[in-house]
């Protein structure tokens, strides 16, 4: 009868994880606002922007407060006739989008789009500059961190760090702000209380904070844990 040898018994392994982050706010550069407009004939196209009258009168305005001209464009139109036929006396809601490169500029395109009696603002869009550059500098500066206090703790703790256990990093960056209006609310009392918001802080956000985290799990020596 062979002999029975008996399992192994199971070493768990001693390990240090270790964690650092950075975070910090961002505050928005730009802005994207979508104002429809509601126009008494039917132009197609990018000529809409000079031929078609309500909208030609809100670029005016807004290219006279600083508005550059590759910043407008025209996003879509929907034709409405109530003969179903498309006619010259047709009337269209043209949608516009405005890209706010400025944003103490912010202001007074929302004062151009108020005075406008046929323009409505349907949402604004906060835009952020491009951290690809930070977040890598963030990686690098938490991996060195973490691997500087992992070292830290195991001499204080007397033992050796062997291998790398497991790595794990996470980058934070939540979504864009997004503002819409109220539908059933006149344009000139959304576009002041809108205002108000950005100037005063109140419910409008204009900065997001992000934020990146590195994990480090290393594996220790346990004979010099066991010795100590």
């Amino acid at each position: 009868m062979e002999p029975v040898i008996p399992p192994k018994p199971i070493v768990r392994e001693t390990t240090i994880s270790v964690t650092a982050t950075r975070r910090q706010e961002i505050a928005a550069d730009k802005a994207d606002l979508q104002v429809t407009i509601k126009g008494s004939s039917v132009v197609t196209g990018n000529a809409a922007l000079k031929k078609a009258k309500e909208v030609n009168e809100m670029v005016t305005a807004l290219l006279a407060v600083g508005v550059k001209e590759d910043e407008l464009s025209l996003r879509g139109i929907h034709v409405q006739s109530s003969s179903g036929v498309l006619t010259r006396t047709s009337s269209a809601s043209y949608s516009l989008r405005i890209r706010c490169s400025r944003l103490e500029l912010l202001g007074e395109i929302l004062g151009a789009i108020s005075a406008q009696k046929n323009a409505s603002l349907d949402h604004l869009t906060w835009r952020y500059p491009d951290l690809t550059a930070m977040q890598k500098e963030w990686l690098d500066s938490c991996i060195a961190e973490a691997k500087e206090r992992a070292a830290h703790i195991a001499t204080a703790l007397g033992v050796k760090l062997l291998a790398l256990h497991s790595f794990s990093e996470v980058w934070k960056d939540p979504e864009e702000v997004v503002v819409r209006t109220q539908a059933h609310a006149p344009v000139a009392a959304r576009l002041q209380e809108l205002t108000r918001e950005i100037d005063l802080g109140f419910n409008l956000s204009h900065s997001k904070v992000v934020e990146q985290r590195v994990d480090l799990t290393y594996v220790v020596d346990r004979r010099e844990l066991a010795t100590s």
